[in-house]
Formats: C-alpha cells, sequence, structure tokens
C-alpha cells in the first residue's frame, strides 16, 4: 500500500492562516498509530517538498477563506488545487502547490481546507477557531481517515 501522507501548512503568525498547522501537530501521534505520516510543514517549500515521494497519497492540510462558516472542513482534489492553485495561496510568491505541481504533476491525493476568520498578523486562532478546536481536528482526522480508505481501494 502506498505511503499516506498529511501536511499541515500555514503561517503560525499569520492568526487562522496557521491552522492546518496546529491541527497537524495535534493529531500527529493519532495519525501515526492508524498508519498515516504527520507533517509539519508550516511555509517551508523545500522542506515539505523533499519529504513527499511520488508514489504518495498526498494529504494537504490549510486554512481557506472561501467565505464559508468559520472552521468548516472541506475536501478538494489534489489534481483541482493544482489546476486551480492561484486560488489557494495569498501571500507567498512560490508554493508547495506551484512545487508539487511542477515536481509531481500527477501526484494522487486532496486538500482539506479549513475555513478562518482573521488571517492578520497575530500568533492566536480566531475565537470561533479556538472555541471549535477539538471539533475542527475531529472532523479532519475523520475526512483524513475516508482518504486513507479511498487510497487503499485504488
Amino acid at each position: 500500500m502506498r505511503r499516506i501522507l498529511v501536511i499541515g501548512i500555514g503561517n503560525l503568525l499569520q492568526g487562522d492562516d496557521g491552522i492546518g498547522v496546529k491541527v497537524i501537530s495535534d493529531l500527529a501521534k493519532r495519525l501515526k498509530e492508524h498508519g498515516v505520516a504527520a507533517l509539519v510543514g508550516e511555509t517551508d517549500v523545500p522542506f515539505c517538498l523533499a519529504e513527499i515521494m511520488a508514489d504518495d497519497y498526498l494529504i494537504l492540510i490549510d486554512a481557506a477563506a472561501m467565505g464559508g462558516e468559520a472552521g468548516r472542513v472541506d475536501v478538494i482534489p489534489l489534481d483541482e488545487a493544482l489546476r486551480g492553485r492561484e486560488t489557494f495561496y495569498a501571500h507567498h510568491q512560490y508554493s508547495l502547490f506551484d512545487a508539487i505541481f511542477l515536481t509531481y504533476p500527477r501526484m494522487r491525493g486532496c486538500l482539506i481546507t479549513i475555513e478562518g476568520a482573521s488571517f492578520g498578523y497575530d500568533t492566536m486562532l480566531s475565537e470561533p477557531l479556538q472555541q471549535h478546536f477539538e471539533a475542527i481536528c475531529e472532523a479532519v482526522f475523520k475526512k483524513i481517515l475516508e482518504q486513507k480508505t479511498k487510497a487503499a481501494r485504488n
């Protein structure tokens, strides 16, 4: 079976942009118990890219600002996220999405987004994400296990 690699990305100094990093930090031990590799990637594109293998099933966890309810968790197929990668980063000129698209254009996996509420300079999550952090982690964990099952079938 191919390796399932989950990478939490985002900037911990930009409020809710760091939610992917914080969720994966929280879930890493549980994921390992389920045979899922977890990586805290933050904004370090070269580090993340060096950890990805061509046959991985890649799951990226990142914040979103799509106008939905704060804390909402959505799954986007990775090929769709890579095709629309310009919409998935705002303050990085060269993103992990660009690096994956150029290095592994046929990479399989998904992007799990967590809708944020505040993306300004702040080391804390917004109040809605703080209040629902455990539920967000649980929702992301379930989505990761669903993706693991999907990867095993294909």
